[in-house]
C-alpha cells in the first residue's frame, strides 16, 4: 500500500505509531523538495531503515510553474524519474489553478506532460506501486564494472530478473552493441539500459 502524508507532514512518532496501526504500508510518498516555509517532511528515492519504500513526488497540481519544470528536469538527469501528484482538491482550490477553468487547467497540464513526453520518451509509466517495487528493487542492486578495448563490462549484485542503469560516456564515445540487455539513447552522452542478465557487455564505438 501506498500512502501519501496529508500536508505532506509526517514526525518520527507519527511515523512509527502509523505503521503500528497499518503494518500493510510499504510505501510513502511525500515530497521531493521542501517548500520555503513549510515543515514538510522530505525524501529521496530508497529504502528507510525501517524498510518502508520512499517514493517522493517530484511535481504535483496543474499550476506547474518554472521551477517545477527545472524541478522535473534536473531529476530527470539526475536518477531519470518523474513523478506527479494530483490532490483531488487541485481543480476545486481558486488559487491553484481553479479559478482559470478546467479547460486551461487541462492545457497546462496536458503541456506539461508533453514536455515529459519529449524530453524522456523512453520512461516506463508506473502506478505508486509500481515504482516503489523498482525502488526496491533498484536499491538492493551492487555493479561492478571494468572496460578493456573498448568493452564495458558489468556484473550486478542482488539481481532480481531484471534491472535499469543510465550509462553516461564521454563526448565521441556511444554504446554499438550489448549482450545481457539492450539500451536506447536518453540524451546526448547518455543511454538508458535494460539488464536481462546480471553480466553485461558493452561495445563501447
Amino acid at each position: 500500500m501506498t500512502w501519501k502524508p496529508p500536508s505532506n507532514i509526517l514526525s518520527a512518532s507519527g511515523r512509527k505509531a502509523l505503521l503500528e496501526a497499518d503494518p500493510d504500508i510499504k510505501i510513502i510518498a511525500s515530497c521531493y523538495l521542501p517548500s520555503d516555509g513549510s515543515v514538510s517532511c522530505v525524501q529521496d528515492y530508497g529504502v528507510s531503515e525501517d524498510g518502508i519504500i520512499n517514493t517522493p513526488r517530484i511535481v504535483s497540481g496543474t499550476e506547474i510553474d518554472d521551477y517545477q519544470y527545472l524541478t522535473a528536469f534536473s531529476e530527470l538527469n539526475f536518477q531519470f524519474v518523474q513523478s506527479h501528484f494530483m490532490h483531488p482538491d487541485d481543480a476545486l482550490d481558486p488559487d491553484r489553478g481553479a479559478a482559470d477553468g478546467w479547460e486551461k487547467m487541462r492545457a497546462k497540464f496536458e503541456k506539461y506532460f508533453s514536455y515529459i513526453k519529449d524530453a524522456a520518451p523512453s520512461l516506463r509509466n508506473m502506478t505508486g506501486t509500481e515504482a516503489g517495487e523498482a525502488t526496491l528493487a533498484y536499491s538492493g542492486l551492487s555493479l561492478r564494472t571494468s572496460e578493456d578495448n573498448g568493452v564495458l563490462t558489468a556484473d550486478i549484485g542482488g539481481f532480481p530478473g531484471e534491472a535499469w542503469f543510465l550509462l553516461r560516456l564521454d563526448p565521441g564515445k556511444e554504446p554499438v552493441s550489448m549482450t545481457g540487455g539492450s539500451f536506447s539513447k536518453a540524451a546526448e552522452g547518455l543511454w538508458l539500459v535494460r539488464a536481462d542478465q546480471d553480466h553485461l557487455e558493452i561495445t563501447l564505438g
